[in-house]
């Protein structure tokens, strides 16, 4: 994708960083360090090392990765290093080890015949590419932005397809117009922005430092409050991105994920999302949203809630937005056309 991007012309810009060296090696570590009930590497001098989970020093970071039938991983990243010539060795990336943890790690080659992983990297790049559709090229994923590392990085590419995926859909199938698909880089673009944003927050909290270290432990502090867990977990998912639906005065639900909803029969929103259909979903005592007539690719869930919940009716794209929604108890005409405008705009005419 990226190679399609610079034959398209589109331009990439952002900064380059060439501050931090990150390693990583397959090799094998001593079998008597690792907890059989946790995973963790404990390391005479220094400490436990839980797997998977990014380990900041004063000095750097360091990564231990015990992955089931595969070698182990190990990663290293360290700042303002003097650069290195040529291939990089298992001696160096043991050097780089002992460098930010303050003490020797044995380590021995992989085992098998490989290939194995033996790199070392020096660029971090920060880009947004300056369109993310130029006709019927469109963008996403890492060819339409980098700069955000982890899970972050991967739930913003898997929420562009997710929302590109069904407008495609839709418009080859003739049920929408072709504009529908304006709204993805629209869309996106916002989610993108914010991302990279809450990447490079993620990399200045783990960079080395006294400083950094005060940061770190004042976060920790506001951690303790579930409200800021919730809001970072948020930001991790990428859901706390809000899209424009083009309503006035829209309801708290509107532009944002479709809010979890228990219904009385014991079925829940999450399942019957499912099929990736459009759903109108009508929680009112009457049912009257649910009585309009719609085509038959909108998924119609009427019935009662299990308890309270933030709406009534909420149209719900399949990208699990919501495009339209109401707490009223019982909707007005005003609303029902409201609702019925909002599915034509998203889903195309009923019929």
């Amino acid at each position: 994708m990226a190679g399609l991007r610079k034959r398209t012309g589109i331009g990439f810009p952002g900064i380059t960083r060439d501050r931090v060296t990150a390693r990583a090696a397959n090799a094998t570590v001593p079998a008597e360090w690792i907890d059989p009930a946790s995973g963790a590497l404990d390391i005479p001098g220094h400490g436990r090392v839980m797997p998977f989970l990014p380990h900041r020093t004063g000095h750097g970071g360091f990564t231990f990765a015990p992955f089931p039938d595969r070698p182990t991983l190990l990663a290293t990243n360290e700042w303002d290093q003097p650069p290195v010539e040529g291939p990089m060795t298992l001696d160096e990336f043991a050097a780089s080890v002992r460098r930010v943890l303050g003490v020797d790690v044995p380590l021995g080659p992989p085992p098998g015949d490989g290939p194995h992983v033996l790199r070392r990297t020096t660029d971090q790049n920060v880009r947004i590419a300056e369109e993310f559709r130029r006709g019927r090229v469109f963008l996403l994923g890492d060819a339409a932005h980098v700069g955000t590392g982890g899970g972050s990085g991967l739930n913003l590419g898997m929420q562009d397809a997710a929302n590109l995926g069904w407008k495609l859909a839709a418009v080859l199938n003739k049920h929408v117009a072709p504009a529908l698909l304006d709204t993805y880089e629209t869309e996106r673009r916002g989610a993108a922005d914010r991302m990279v944003m809450f990447g490079q927050a993620q990399a200045a909290l783990i960079a080395p430092g006294d400083e950094v270290t005060a940061l770190r432990a004042l976060v920790g502090e506001l951690l303790r409050s579930p409200d800021v867990v919730q809001r970072l977990a948020d930001a991790t998912a990428g859901s706390d991105h809000r899209y424009d639906m083009g309503l006035e005065n829209p309801h708290e639900t509107v532009g944002r994920f479709a809010p979890e909803i228990s219904m009385a029969d014991g079925g829940r929103l999450t399942e019957l999302a499912r099929d990736a259909r459009p759903m109108l979903v009508d929680l009112t005592e009457d049912g009257a949203a649910s009585k309009l007539g719609w085509s038959e690719r909108i998924q119609v869930v009427a019935g009662r809630p299990s308890g309270p919940t933030a709406a009534t009716v909420l149209l719900v794209r399949p990208d699990g937005y919501v495009a339209w929604a109401t707490s009223s108890a019982r909707v007005s005409d005003e609303e029902l056309a409201a609702v019925r405008a909002a599915a034509e705009r998203w889903f195309g005419a009923s019929g």
